[in-house]
């Protein structure tokens, strides 16, 4: 079987071009520098392109006769497990040193299915999506997209083989239909299953398989080379097409589905014309500095990461300005050793060492940083390094809080929920005193004024608790990370009016979703004129303080120590404090409640007060929290 790729050896320096076209993105996007919004899409390139250099390789083998897929396992250890290895091991001495408990006990687990190239499929499970906060502490989040290269080799060249007999045509007709399959699942997946889409391969499969159909085209030498091809257009419609993908795609988009063709043609054009070296794109991606960035591209990936979440994202009083200003510095240098001394040093190497001593180091290597991670999540992230962190643990705050067995019996019923039919709304009274019927619409922030609102004997009405995660009380509400978010909106004006609900409060993390363009100001005021139509006063609560960590235990201990643990706290908020002032303008609502107005001085919110944690984690109110927000809420309606 001829090839439309004719060498499997035949470096290509437009394709080093390529990959820096696709990790500088990432990085940045990582970073949060504006440049490159939709800078993600830097790993859907590097699929395309992976896709592609393992088809040859594998095509080559076996258009020749003599392809192993030993040799083939063999050269992928040489090539991902060393560079790979070193930076597990970093992570896992920085993470011991810095990572508090819970999240060290995180990145335990993820460290164990790392080494099993099964990182994709925990993220899937641990996160809301992929930019859930704590998810980003990880420093082994990235792994993700190498867990589906690794399961998509260990698949692909079997299945190649397997079909290579029956001729190029239908070797690429199969392809084809797989690819097809893989993404009529993706797009689906986007709309119903948005974090299980992101992640595994069934629905990523495509993407790689771009890359090889580009091998296996089964056309004539004269077809690949006409004129559409011969004068560059098509290289440069693929630089337009990743171009366009960087600057106008967002994080909050439905991706991967229909909006990844985007950079995953442009990739294929920009390969596909390439080969032809006098192509403008391609004499563009052979020019010195992307090349030198492209052979770094797989050092790059692997410690940029890391290195950010440890130097910007953990928000320790180590971790000072100056500190973060290394991190371009400390990621290039540490890219260029890990290229210098440990990727060139095992490539090429296949057929120096015994295969048996390769897979026995790799197996060794990996099923003890396994061990390690498992010891670490069995550990709870071994609390035992910081010893003094039990003085000011929040969990013996909450343990220390006698529970209401009413409430207890109320928090475990069906009120703060996913779906619409997940909702039980004969159990989710929060109390029995009045004929007056008010109902609380939001996100997770405002399920937490339902215990206030349990507890508080002022209230001259039953609250109905309406609450579902990642979801504001917005009507007519879209986001692809969240597609049940819609019809569970919808069903309000139905609730209202089948309980005679006078008052709406509606409450929600906002910062959150304006910031990420899931929402605007004019969506909040054209829900309060549709509630009053209906006949109700809408109370509209503001945005309530958010900070930069996940666990406020943790960080307390971390930056003050143990012997300020019955001391009042306040830490830098991470919203913006006049947020809540053009959300009150905006939304005219009947009554508008600003929880920060109390809580806040400037720039720095109450998270700890007498000892006691109002929060417990970056946005969250605890009971004692809960309680405390929802009296001056009641004096605010009662005015």
């Amino acid at each position: 079987m001829r090839l439309a790729e004719p060498s499997a050896d035949g470096h290509r320096g437009d394709i080093d071009g390529l990959r820096a076209l696709a990790v500088v993105p990432v990085c940045a996007f990582h970073a949060g520098a504006p440049l490159f919004p939709g800078g993600f899409i830097g790993v859907d390139i590097f699929f395309v392109i992976s896709g592609y250099l393992m088809a040859r390789m594998i095509g080559q083998g076996l258009s020749q006769g003599d392809f192993s897929i030993v040799e083939f396992y063999q050269r992928r250890i040489l090539r991902i497990f060393p560079a790979l290895a070193v930076v597990l091991i970093f992570t896992v001495i920085a993470a011991s040193i810095l990572a508090p408990p819970r999240l060290y006990a995180d990145f335990g687990s993820t460290l164990t299915a790392t080494v099993g190239f099964a990182s994709n499929l925990a993220f899937s499970r641990k996160s809301a999506n992929y930019f859930d906060a704590p998810t980003e502490l990880n420093p082994l989040l990235h792994t993700w997209s190498l867990a589906v290269e690794e399961q998509f080799y260990i698949l692909f060249p079997l299945c190649l083989a397997l079909v290579w007999r029956f001729g190029q045509r239908t070797v690429f007709t199969l392809t084809g239909l797989a690819a097809a399959a893989s993404f009529a699942l993706s797009v689906w997946g986007t709309a119903n299953a948005p974090t299980a889409t992101f992640y595994l391969l069934p629905t990523r499969a495509w993407e790689l398989l771009i890359g090889a159909m580009l091998v296996l085209w089964p056309g004539s030498r004269a077809e690949l080379r006409s004129r559409f091809y011969r004068d560059g257009a098509a290289g440069l419609f693929g630089l337009a097409l990743i171009g366009y993908g960087l600057m106008a795609f967002e994080p909050e988009m439905a991706f991967p589905g229909a909006a990844a063709l985007v950079p995953c043609l442009g990739a294929a054009l920009l390969i596909h014309a390439g080969r032809d070296a006098r192509t403008p794109a391609a004499r563009l991606l052979s020019l010195r500095p992307f090349q030198i960035i492209g052979r770094l591209s797989y050092s790059l990936y692997l410690w940029h990461w890391p290195l950010l979440v440890f130097l910007q994202k953990y928000h320790w009083p180590q971790n000072s300005v100056a500190l973060r200003a290394l991190l371009v510095p400390t990621t290039l240098l540490a890219a260029y050793a890990s290229w210098r001394w440990v990727e060139r040093p095992f490539r090429g190497r296949h057929g120096q060492w015994p295969q048996a001593a390769i897979f026995a180091a790799a197996a060794c290597g990996m099923g003890l940083l396994g061990l390690i991670g498992m010891g670490v999540e069995a550990s709870n992230g071994w609390p035992q390094r910081f010893p003094g962190l039990a003085s000011v643990s929040l969990e013996r705050q909450i343990a220390e809080e006698p529970p209401d067995p009413a409430w207890a019996q109320l928090s475990n019923r069906n009120c703060f929920v996913e779906t619409v039919s997940d909702w039980d709304e004969q159990r989710c009274i929060l109390s029995g005193r009045s004929q007056n019927k008010a109902l609380l619409w939001g996100d997770s922030f405002a399920a937490r004024y339902a215990y206030g609102l349990f507890a508080s004997k002022a209230a001259a009405f039953d609250a109905l608790q309406f609450t579902s995660p990642a979801c504001p009380p917005i009507l007519n509400y879209h986001a692809a990370s969240n597609p049940s978010c819609t019809p569970f909106n919808a069903a309000v004006p139905a609730i209202i009016k089948r309980h005679g609900v006078s008052v709406v409060i509606m409450a929600a993390n906002w910062d959150s979703y304006l910031r990420r363009r899931k929402m605007r100001l004019d969506d909040m005021q054209r829900t309060v004129t549709a509630l009053r139509q209906l006949g109700v006063r809408v109370v509209l609560i503001g945005q309530s303080p958010v900070f930069g960590f996940p666990y406020p235990d943790e960080y307390f201990y971390q930056a003050y120590g143990a012997q300020q643990a019955e001391r009042s706290y306040r830490a830098r908020l991470a919203a913006d404090p006049g947020l809540n002032d053009r959300i009150s303008l905006a939304a005219k609502a009947d009554v508008f409640f600003d929880p920060m107005r109390s809580l806040c001085d400037r720039d720095r919110c109450l998270f700890k007060d007498g000892g006691h944690y109002l929060f417990e984690d970056y946005g969250h109110f605890t009971q004692v929290g809960s309680l405390r927000v929802v009296a001056r809420l009641l004096d605010e309606m009662a005015k």
